[in-house]
This record gives C-alpha cells, structure tokens and sequence, in this order.
C-alpha cells in the first residue's frame, strides 16, 4: 500500500467514526486524496468549495483535519505578493474568483486587434509599395525621391507598434512605386539602404522572446538590427562577462552599439563595476584596434546611466575629454561634443556642476573652433586640463548641409543643443536663476528674428528642465514662454510668427516630457489647437505671393511635428482615434521641403501613440527623463545617415521608457482572463494618503499613468482586494507560497475588509483553527496513552501540513512524525 493509500484509508476510517458535515467532509476528501498533486490542482480544487462550507464550529475532529486546508488558503487570501504562472511582461491583476459570490464574466482574448490598428499597421507597413500619383512618368520619379525618406522612416513607427508582440512586418524595406500599374524603382544610396535595413531589422529583434546568441551572428545589417532589437529587450546576462567580452572580440561598431543600448536597460543607476569595467575599454583610446568614434561616444552615454547622479573627477574628466579632443577630419567628431557634455548632465544629474565647468559652457555656446588649446582650471583640485580647443564666435548655420569642416570651425548648430541639454540635466529641477539666464532667450525683436528655431527649443527645453516643478497644465503656462517682445503683439513677417510658434511648440514638447502617457484631457485640446493654428499658417506660408516675406516652410513644418510629437508622448499608447485622424492628414504631406528627420518624427510619434497595440505607455519618472530627453529629442536630420550631433541610435533609448499598462484579470479558478470592475485610488507623488481620490475603471484596459496610482482595489468580493502600486511596482497582484498563518497581518488583512466582514471572520477562525491544532499535535504527541483515532488524526495532519507547509510547520510536522 502506498503512502497516499494509507492516507485516503485513514480518512475514510475517521469519517466512518466522527462523520460531520457533507461540505466539509467533501473538501477534507478532495484534499487529502491530492496531497501529491500540483500546487496549482490544489489550489483550483478548493476554490470550488464556498468559504463558509470549509470552516466546522460543530465536530473539533473536523476542525483538526481541516487546518491543513485552511494553512493552505491564508497566504491566498490575505496576501498579494509573489508572480503566477502567466507570459512574461503581462502586468496582471490576478484574483482568486470564487464561484459563490460572483457570475463568471465571459472570456477576455488577450490583443484584440481593432480596426484601425489594421489601418495603422498598413500605413506604415514599409514593405509596401509607394502608390504615386502624377500628371507623368517624370513627375512620378520626382516624386517617388521625395516618399522615400518617408518609407526610410516607416521602421521607427514599427520598433514601437511590435515591441514585444510576437509579429511583425517581416522583410527589407520597400522602396518600389507604382505609377499608373507601372513599377518605378528607386535606388536608394547604398550606405543609407544598408543603414534603412538595419533599422527595419530591428523590430523583428523586439519581436523576439529568444536570447540572443553571439555564436550564430552574422556581420550583415538584417542580424545585426535583430541582435540590437533583443538587446533592449534583455535578450543578455549583463553579469556574464564572458559573454560582454566576446562582443568586444567581434570589433563591430553594430554589436557593441547594441550591447550599450542592453546596458543602459538593464544596468541604469546599478553602480556596476563590471559593467564600469568593459565602459573604461571601450572608451580607452590606447588599446589596440579601438572602437570607431561612435561606439565610444554612445558608451560615454551608457557609463552615465549606469553611475547617473554620482558623479567624480575621473568620470568628468572621462566626458570633458570625450568633447573636446580633436578628432581627424572626415569623422563624426562632432557628436563628441554632445555625447561628452550631456554625460556630463547626467552623471550630475539634478546636482549641479563646478564653477569652472559652468563658465566653460557658457563659452562653447557661442561656437568653437580647433585651435590654441583651451584651459579648464578645476578649483576645487587646483588642477589645470588641457583641451585641444580655442572658442570664438561661430556663424549661424542654418542647416546640416552647411556644416563644414574646412575652417575647423564647429557650428552653434551643435554647441547649443548639447550645451543646454547638459545644463539643463544638471541643474534638473533645482529653480537656479543664475544657470537658466545663461539660456535665455535674447531680448528685442531684431535678436529673436535672427535666432535658429534649433535654437530657441534647446534654450526653451534646458530653462524649463532646470523649473521642472514649476511646470503647469495650463494654457497660460505656454503663453508665458513667449518674450514680452512677441506677447503682445501680432506680426505679420513670417519669421516672427515662425519664432512664436516655436517658442510655443518648444513648450508644449516639455509639458509632454513631464505628463508623458498621463492621456490629460485639457492638454489634449490645448494642444490639438496649436496643431491646427500652425497648419493653418503652414498653408498661408506656402500660398502667400508676397515677395517680402521670408517663406520658410521647413521652419513651420518642424514646430507642426515638434507638436506631434509632444501629443504622442502625452498620448502614449492611448489609440486615441483623434489624434490619429489628425496625424494622418499630416502624414499624408510629402513634400520636398520635408527631410527625412521630419519624416521621423512624424513616424515616431504615430509609433508612441499606438506603441505595444495600445498595451504600452511611457514611464515618465523624474529619473527617466534624461532617456525620453535623448529618445525624443527632434533632430530633423536630412538624411538617415547623419550622425552631425549624435548617433543615432541614441533615438533607440526611447524604447527604453515604455512601460507595460494594459492590466488584465485572471481568473485562477477557470485559468482565463475575465473582466473585473475596479477603483483606481490616485495620488500625487509626495502628497499625504490621506489626501487621495478615486477613479473607476475597468478591466481589461490601459491604466492612466502608473505614477500617480496609489492602489487598484476590485469592486467584486474577491479574495485579494488590492494591488499596491509602489510595493509591487505596478505588475501584478497575485499570490505566495504558503506561509505560517501566526506569520499573516490579520490586522492589515481587517483594516482593508473591515472588522465585522464575513470574510474576515472565516479567515480569523482559520487562522485560529491552524493556531490549534499545531499546539494539539505537540501535546497530544508526548502522552502515552492515546487512542487509534488520535494517532490516525496526528498522521494525517503530518501529511497534510508536510506537503504544503511553510518551514516552520514542516518542521513540527516532521517532529511529530518521529515520535509517532
């Protein structure tokens, strides 16, 4: 006879002599005759029984054996902390439905796909051809140059619609039209088409649930994008240093690119050594075969994150020099200069910097240009570093195609950006007067016609991160951007107007950055109307016949996408079908003062609104927005090649920030998804608990920003009530192994059902019943003379409370047995 024989032929005999209850007997039955069944059998077998049938006041026989029962069940029904067997990355919130209090909802397919995300996936599916319609065939090849910047752009859109689904577009990147049923082929420069199918790659790598695996790498764009895609979904180890190191070995800029990019998610703010340790060979320019410039430039960014906030003297000294070396002609050394000063913003993040570092910057935003050797005095050491620059007065450059190297000179163009970001980080949300009037912008109406649109965003951007906390949702906060030179009056030269609005579409782009994925209602229609109001001038721009205007359409079109890509980090995930139709009709404009980088934007933000099929949003944490600053930050590069300020791959850190927010119900008893009315209780970051509201909500859906989510308590009686947000940081509600019942805070489990619940006063008999039969089978094991029914009881609470008991209770029961 075997164990679990015995076990069943006890029960039937103590049944037979005490009987009982038909419920409770029952439930004793179905436990005991699946004491070697899975945990989760267990657990499905007693959710079928109604609380009130588990708990015996009548026959204490009943009551002993029912304790393992009742030890079993505690932690499920007063706690909420470990992961339930469920997909990865699936926030949850799990409850145990009982089959006596509520009707069982109808099933909940997971990613039910819309209509209009089929719409959204087909127009900016890449691997379609471009539909051309002209008046001729040589109009017709004009105009398939001019949509392929668009199509180039198309991946960028996808990387967020696809991150981590299963699916994806599949295939290179199309750039075939049509004209009247005839094919036009459109060869795209060769650098740019392998650069267009490396991007593309890289969704099908966040696509991916596989780990990546550096024996199988091949060396062309189409593996090296997917191996890049796994990456940033934690496709590695960062601890396994075998593994780092042989990406070293390999000496391919995409590899190592891809490797920094998984470091930065999975190693920010970790202070690793050994992550420090691969950053410093990388960025030693001594060691044989260094990496190219631009792999030591987005390490540079990664060796911040890790240390972000913590800053020292070898790291400053590791950013200054990064930015001011002097490089050979013919590289990309100008993104040096951004990457070496907003490391430095990082690694200072929030801190502010030295004196010296201070007036240094201050100098670089007029321009720089290589020459006698610049000297940086470091007060606090009493040291002097030397770099290889003399600043002068640089001229305005309009645009990248106007960058020259000749002259050794390099442009504002380049100064500004990287000088405001980094200051704009390290002095974040400290309200330093002093620091923001270094970036303010210039006073009289002939200064501000003549400042860059780059320009004034950059300075509007490093003022108001350095106010952050002084931001407000309002309209009026906006206005108060614009000088007093511009507010109050009306222009009609085209320059003022162009300056207004992008003062205004500057500071809307940070109100984005700070209500990224909030889905705030009054921001929505404040922004949609600057949307429409800079079209309308768009338009008026290019039908005006006005010779003394200064039309500058590429300057309208860059402030009209700037606000796009402000609502589509407000509306992150949100599929709001508004703000696509308007989206739409923007996108529908291919025109050939639009660049690529344009393009970008624009297929950036359609991906954000839509990211993870409506499943993702932003994390948009104080913390976070050095990566959402350098995911979003609107380039308007003219071609998909040029890294003037900075790699671009930088652009993929925004996929960094995406937080999953489609929270489900699960159903332990059916094992399906069910829908579940809740109440969101809200709260403001730093505000007291008391001072709290609440939302009502349903599941499955899309929850409001995390961040101002105190708790998600259900509306049904079910056996969990709760989730909190902070301590299970926003994942899943769900359930531990078993624990000792005198271990469970009944009195936090009482204050949330209320003490006179009936819930709470079967769960308190539980509790109790476990209290007493652990102390009776410690007395009644030491007396001598007991009887063969108390023997029997004694082995079946051995077995019982040794199968699904914590250690203690082991333990006890394992000491039983032995005298027995």
């Amino acid at each position: 006879m075997t164990q679990q024989d015995e076990i069943i032929t006890l029960l039937s005999q103590i049944i037979s002599l005490v009987g009982g209850p038909t419920p409770q007997l029952t439930s004793l039955t179905k436990f005991y005759s699946n004491l070697s069944g899975s945990y989760d059998d267990m657990l499905n077998l007693l959710l079928e029984v109604p609380l009130q049938n588990l708990v015996c006041d009548t026959t204490p026989t009943l009551s002993l054996l029912l304790s393992p029962i009742f030890h079993f069940l505690l932690p499920f029904l007063t706690s909420q902390n470990e992961v339930p067997d469920l997909p990865k990355s699936i926030p949850v919130l799990s409850f145990l439905h009982r089959t006596d209090h509520t009707i069982s909802p109808p099933q909940i397919v997971p990613s039910q796909r819309s209509k209009i995300l089929e719409d959204v996936i087909s127009l900016v599916n890449p691997t379609k051809r471009i539909e051309i319609t002209a008046d001729s065939l040589e109009d017709a090849n004009e105009q398939i140059s001019i949509s392929a910047l668009r199509q180039a752009s198309k991946p960028y859109a996808c990387h967020f619609l696809f991150y981590e689904h299963s699916e994806n577009t599949g295939g290179l990147v199309n750039f075939e039209g049509v004209f009247e049923s005839t094919p036009i082929k459109y060869d795209f420069p060769l650098k740019n088409r392998e650069t267009v199918d490396f991007l593309a790659a890289i969704t099908s790598g966040l696509s991916s649930c596989q780990t990546v695996n550096l024996g199988k790498i091949d060396l062309d764009s189409g593996t090296l994008g997917n191996f890049l895609g796994k990456c940033i979904c934690n496709g590695f180890d960062s601890s396994d240093r075998t593994f780092l190191y042989k990406t070293l070995s390999l000496q391919n800029p995409r590899v190592d690119e891809a490797v920094l990019l998984g470091i930065i998610k999975r190693d920010s703010f970790s202070k690793s050594s050994e992550t420090e340790q691969l950053i410093k060979i990388i960025l030693n320019p001594s060691v044989q075969n260094p990496p190219d410039l631009s792999t030591q430039f987005l390490a540079l960014i990664a060796y911040a994150f890790v240390y972000q906030n913590c800053p020292n003297k070898e790291r400053d000294t590791y950013c200054l020099s990064k930015a001011f070396t002097r490089y050979p002609r013919g590289t990309q050394s100008t993104a040096g200069i951004f990457c070496g000063l907003v490391a430095l913003g990082i690694f200072h993040f929030g801190g502010g910097f030295d004196v010296d570092q201070v007036e240094a910057m201050k100098r670089i935003m007029n321009g720089a240009r290589y020459g006698k050797p610049l000297n940086i005095i470091n007060c606090t050491e009493g040291t002097t570093s030397t770099f290889g620059w003399e600043l002068e007065s640089a001229e305005n450059i309009e645009n990248f195609q106007d960058v020259r190297f000749d002259n050794r000179r390099i442009p504002t163009l380049i100064t500004v950006p990287a000088v405001c970001l980094s200051l704009g980080l390290g002095y974040f949300d400290t309200d330093n007067f002093d620091i923001a009037q270094i970036v303010e912008l210039p006073r009289g109406l002939r200064d501000i016609c003549a400042i860059r649109p780059d320009d004034i965003f950059a300075r509007i951007l490093c003022k108001n991160l350095i106010f952050f906390d002084k931001i407000e949702k309002s309209e009026a906060w906006i206005f108060a951007n614009i000088p007093e030179e511009l507010s109050h009056r009306k222009f009609s030269a085209f320059e003022m107007v162009n300056a207004k609005y992008f003062i205004i579409a500057s500071a809307c782009y940070v109100l984005a950055l700070k209500y990224a994925g909030s889905f705030d209602s009054v921001l929505k229609s404040v922004f949609l109307k600057f949307i429409k109001k800079i079209q309308d001038s768009l338009f008026a721009a290019i039908r005006s016949a006005n010779q003394n205007f200064t039309l500058n359409t590429p300057h309208f079109d860059r402030s009209l996408k700037i606000m796009c890509l402000s609502i589509a980090l407000l509306f992150a995930g949100s599929c709001d079908k508004e703000i696509y139709e308007v989206f739409k009709r923007i996108y529908s404009v291919c025109d050939e003062y639009i660049t690529f980088g344009s393009h970008a934007v624009m297929s950036t933000s359609i991906g954000l609104l839509f990211c993870g099929f409506g499943e993702f949003s932003l994390d948009s944490k104080s913390y976070n927005i050095p990566k959402l600053v350098l995911g979003f930050y609107p380039l308007f590069e003219p071609d998909i090649s040029n890294e003037v300020i900075y790699p671009n791959l930088l652009k993929q850190v925004g996929l960094l920030c995406l937080e999953k927010r489609y929270f489900r119900c699960y159903n332990y008893s059916t094992k399906q998804y069910d829908t579940a009315d809740v109440e969101l209780v809200l709260s403001e970051q730093g505000q007291d608990e008391y001072k709290t509201e609440t939302m009502k909500w349903s599941l499955p859906s899309l929850l409001p920003k995390l961040e101002f989510i105190s708790k998600i308590k259900t509306t049904h009686n079910f056996l969990f009530n709760q989730l909190d947000i902070k301590e299970n940081g926003g994942k899943v509600l769900c359930v531990k192994n078993s624990i000792f019942a005198k271990d469970v805070d009944m009195e936090d489990f009482e204050d949330e059902l209320g003490s006179e619940d009936q819930d709470v006063l079967i769960v308190r008999k539980m509790a109790s019943a476990v209290e007493k039969s652990s102390e009776w089978m410690m007395s009644k094991v030491r007396e001598t003379q007991r009887n063969a029914l108390e023997t029997s009881i004694l082995k079946l609470l051995v077995a019982g409370f040794k199968m699904f008991g914590d250690e203690r209770m082991r333990l006890i029961a394992e000491s039983v047995n032995l005298l027995l």
